[in-house]
């Protein structure tokens, strides 16, 4: 497996613009561009880690856990029962062979309801953990990942439906496609209105309102402190029709497919920074993220130091713009829900996230 990228790479970078090129930062981080980051340090890293899991096993403090081995069942059904492969799934295609996607969804959709229910759990439940507490958990799991499971094949049928009658899909579609995948793979997600982040950046008050987001449990509920775990920023439509490929890819490509992404996203998690809970090897902090355009999805991770967010958020200090200094943010490549191989590649990833954000520990 191939080690993950050295953080090092951010510091080497430098900014190319100052305050006075840019003017004042826009209220909202949907309008930020690349160049905002840039005056702030904040860069993207130069090339895509090759796996979620290796961008998960950047958090040190607290550590993710590796999936134990009863989750093996759970990830063979998912593989089994979601094993429809849309490819290149575009505009570009006729309607004959849109067709044919959503009858292969519909079939999926019908093995689900004319299996009963317990069938499935019983072969997920297979390596059912011996200790009772961790049973129960593990059963609590394994039926929000079993009650997702028609949610996200009839959404799928409703967005390929929409495609036959070569109407725009709206954003709000793609929106709940993400959202019921991430249901799949066992994340509890709430709406990104749920909680609105503002943050002082360079002597402006700008605010962050994404899609979605995973907080984690709160293990006395009585803390007010809500934790972030994964940070989904607006879901947005592709401007082109290709599908962003994974050879060769770089987070520079993306802003060809979804305006101002790569600015807005860098913003959103900034404004996430209080609220997360992981440390890097490094000492500093990690924010989680996610970017969705259409149906594809690259996880991200914001590492950025003490010093760092305190010279960004400090009037005095962020007017001596030599006192900023800079932090990477990590990305995948980029996966498509459509594509059975890019699905089989996340299930690992996103269920020791679900575990994590359950307290969950096997």
């Amino acid at each position: 497996m191939e080690e993950p990228v050295s953080p090092t790479v951010s510091s080497v970078k430098k900014r190319k613009l100052s305050k006075s090129d840019i003017g004042e930062f826009p209220k909202q981080v949907s309008s930020w561009t690349q160049n905002h980051l840039d005056v702030l340090g904040i860069f993207y890293d130069s090339r895509p880690l090759v796996d979620l899991n290796i961008l998960i096993d950047k958090a040190s403090s607290p550590v993710i856990p590796k999936l134990p081995t009863c989750f093996q069942p759970v990830i063979d059904w998912l593989k089994y029962y979601f094993d429809y492969n849309v490819r290149d799934y575009d505009d570009h295609r006729n309607i004959d062979e849109h067709k044919k996607d959503v009858e292969q969804m519909t079939s999926c959709r019908t093995r689900l309801l004319n299996e009963s229910s317990g069938s499935h759990l019983q072969y997920m439940l297979k390596n059912i953990p011996e200790n009772e507490e961790d049973s129960v958990k593990f059963k609590s799991l394994i039926a929000t990942i079993w009650s997702s499971a028609i949610e996200f094949v009839e959404d799928l049928i409703e967005y390929m439906v929409i495609k036959t009658q070569k109407a725009t899909i709206p954003e709000m579609r793609y929106r709940d496609i993400h959202r019921s995948f991430l249901h799949v793979c066992g994340l509890k997600v709430r709406s990104g209105e749920s909680k609105k982040q503002v943050l002082e950046v360079r002597k402006y008050f700008v605010c962050s309102e994404p899609d979605l987001r995973c907080t984690i449990s709160a293990k006395d509920k009585d803390d007010p402190f809500v934790p972030s775990l994964l940070l989904i920023g607006k879901v947005k439509k592709k401007k082109e029709r290709q599908r962003m490929k994974h050879e060769k890819f770089t987070a520079s490509e993306l802003n060809r497919f979804a305006r101002n992404v790569l600015g807005q996203h860098g913003g959103e998690l900034l404004l996430e920074r209080d609220f997360s809970p992981f440390m890097s090897y490094e000492g500093s902090t990690l924010v989680f993220g996610a970017m969705c355009i259409g149906t594809q999805i690259i996880f991200t991770a914001l590492e950025m130091d003490g010093e760092h967010f305190l010279a960004i958020t400090t009037p005095e200090e962020a007017s001596d713009e030599e006192n900023v200094g800079s932090s990477t943010i990590f990305y995948t490549k980029p996966y498509d829900i459509l594509n059975s191989e890019d699905r089989c590649e996340m299930y690992e990833g996103l269920l020791r996230f679900a575990c994590f954000q359950r307290n969950y520990v096997f």
